[in-house]
């Protein structure tokens, strides 16, 4: 099976991933089923965490911010109250 880039092939028409995947509207038969499950291991999804610290600085960056959000607000609640 000849080597892509998997994570464009959502951005090929039907068509073309097909041929990308060297496969048809029928599927596989079951020989080349056996044959790409020997070559290149199961069909799985693995839960990979990429961007960890990216993640973790953005969760941060968003707590701040909605912090800084309710002491502002609460600052002009107060304001508010204080004149009337």
């Amino acid at each position: 099976m000849a080597e892509f880039r998997h994570h464009a092939i959502n951005r090929l028409s039907a068509e073309d991933a097909l041929k990308q995947l060297e496969t048809g509207d029928g599927g596989l038969t079951a020989a080349e089923t056996y044959l790409r499950l020997s070559e290149l291991g199961p069909n799985v999804l693995v839960d990979s965490d990429r961007y960890p610290l990216l993640r973790r600085l953005t969760c941060q960056f968003i707590h701040l911010a909605e912090e800084e959000l309710t002491l502002l607000a609460e600052k002009r609640g107060a304001r508010t109250h204080s004149k009337s």
